[in-house]
């Protein structure tokens, strides 16, 4: 008697089979066309559904293989999770207080950031209702009774402060010789409190009353976010000196500023410049303190220098025979530096020295020019400076009318969007300092 195991081949599977059989070949497929609707054999406790096709093949179970990663992934994840929460490491404390950068943030004053190792768990923010004093808006005028030194003292002014109005009136007034007696000051600055002292910020505008001129310096920014000093009127108090000749030995002046025929394509145009005559090999010298905008060959100019004086003020060196060693573009140098010389570069009959002076990209004239050079505000940006200083001028004014020492001292305030950041930052460095 047959066993078990030879009488049925699909031992140990689920009774409930789906059973794919191979697709008979077509050399048999008309001999087995009658058998097709009739099972091929049938096991009692078995149900088999035959099909043509495919070979027979038990599709494997996914339960396993589930069970295997979420088994792996909880190996792996619970002894980094007890290692993290075990670990001794930690980040070290800062114990150096120069690492507390105290410039402040514009518009809050930080004063009371703790020095203590301990730790604070109680640190919350602080109430942001009411906007805080940023920064302080001072202003002083006095009289000069004696001598400008001792009225600037009398004012409580710094000595920084004062080098600050001498570099600003540099070239209009000096104040330590051109004030007398009976002469008036005023000046107004932003100074920030710390817990350690008094940091003077900007000077925002000062005024010199003499007996003959009154005097005026008001800090502009513009669009672009440059910053300087001007006059009420526009004219900027930072002055341009320059060489209206950038060379001491020069034969004439061959060629002038203006209209001219050119000697080599015989032709009439606009001269941007005047040339200077003068033999190989002459030094050539910076027109003004300045930057190194261009050092290279530039068309009929041949070799070329180009300072920068300012962001609206250049200068032009051509027809070069040679540049200074040491001379790069980004350098800064100094009026009456060496920076090249004279040749025959480029379109030219003869050495000389090609000299342009720009100001916004307009060619000017150096011998007619006046000197120094001084850079008013465009015209197109003349009612933007009138209303960002019509403050500073109100306060000027409101401050002559008294002829006694006054010092007016402002709290400035900043919205309370701003002082909420500005919190959020002072708790961090609070922690930093733990």
């Amino acid at each position: 008697m047959q066993s078990k195991k030879s009488v049925n081949p699909l031992f140990r599977l689920k009774k409930h089979i789906n059973c794919v059989f191979s697709q008979p070949s077509s050399s048999n497929r008309m001999a087995r066309s009658s058998h097709r609707s009739v099972k091929p054999f049938k096991i009692k406790g078995n149900n088999f559904n035959v099909e043509y096709g495919l070979h027979l093949k038990v599709q494997p179970t996914t339960w396993f293989n589930s069970k295997m990663v979420l088994l792996t992934t909880m190996l792996t994840t619970l002894p980094l999770l007890w290692w993290l929460n075990n670990s001794s490491a930690s980040i070290s404390s800062v114990s150096d207080n120069s690492l507390l950068h105290k410039t402040p943030i514009t518009g809050v004053i930080i004063s009371n950031v703790p020095t203590s190792s301990t730790t604070n768990p109680s640190i919350s923010l602080p109430d942001i209702t009411t906007p805080l004093p940023s920064h302080l808006r001072v202003s002083v005028h006095a009289k000069v009774e004696t001598s400008f030194a001792i009225a600037v003292k009398k004012m409580g002014l710094s000595d920084h402060q004062l080098s600050q109005l001498s570099q600003i009136f540099k070239g209009t007034i000096d104040l330590g010789n051109d004030i007398k007696s009976g002469d008036q000051l005023t000046v107004i600055y932003e100074q920030h409190k710390f817990k350690e002292g008094v940091e003077e910020r900007l000077m925002l505008a000062a005024e010199v009353a003499t007996q003959d001129q009154v005097y005026r310096a008001l800090r502009y920014t513009n669009v672009a976010g440059d910053t300087g000093y001007y006059t009420p009127t526009g004219d900027s108090l930072h002055k341009i000196s320059l060489f209206r000749a950038p060379l001491e030995d020069f034969t004439r002046i061959s060629s002038p500023f203006g209209k001219r025929r050119h000697p080599i394509s015989r032709r009439t145009h606009f001269h941007t410049g005047t040339d200077y005559a003068a033999k190989w090999g002459t030094p050539v010298f910076a027109g003004g303190d300045a930057t190194v905008q261009f050092v290279g060959r530039k068309g009929g100019y041949g070799k070329v220098v180009i300072l920068e004086h300012s962001q609206r003020v250049t200068t032009l060196y051509a027809h070069l025979a040679k540049f200074f060693t040491d001379i790069s573009v980004g350098d800064e140098v100094i009026k009456g530096q060496i920076i090249a010389y004279v040749g025959r570069s480029g379109r030219a009959t003869g050495p000389h020295l090609h000299y342009e002076i720009r100001m916004d990209d307009e060619p000017q004239s150096p011998e007619e020019m006046e000197l120094p050079l001084i850079t008013p505000i465009a015209e197109e940006d003349r009612a933007y400076f009138m209303s960002k200083t019509r403050q500073l001028m109100a306060q000027l004014n409101d401050l002559n009318q008294t002829t006694t020492l006054t010092r007016v001292v402002e709290k400035i305030h900043v919205s309370p969007k701003i002082v909420k950041s500005a919190s959020l930052i002072s708790i961090l460095k609070q922690h930093l300092i733990q």
